[in-house]
């Protein structure tokens, strides 16, 4: 997992804010272990940073985008929606 990496230097530069935004976007995919991982990130890391990563995830497109991708509801949007998050 991305966050993991992230958040432990495997084969990455250890970096907090990626790796909690690994963690969340992880976490909308369905991966309910992953809200560990974020939770123990962000005991490691600022308001401002996890601001970030929360904004980084927001933001988050696949580098290759299908067109059905491209005219569905954004990342955030959706994320909203699935977590009653108004």
């Amino acid at each position: 997992m991305m966050g993991v990496m992230y958040y432990k230097g495997q084969g990455v530069q250890q970096d907090y804010v990626s790796a909690h935004m690994w963690f969340n976007l992880a976490v909308y995919q369905g991966m309910i272990g992953a809200i560990k991982g974020r939770n123990n990130v962000e005991k490691q890391m600022t308001t401002q940073q996890i601001s970030e990563a929360q904004l980084l995830a927001r933001n988050w497109k696949p580098k290759h985008e299908s067109k059905s991708l491209k005219e569905s509801k954004s990342f955030f949007e959706q994320f909203k929606e699935k977590f009653g998050i108004k």
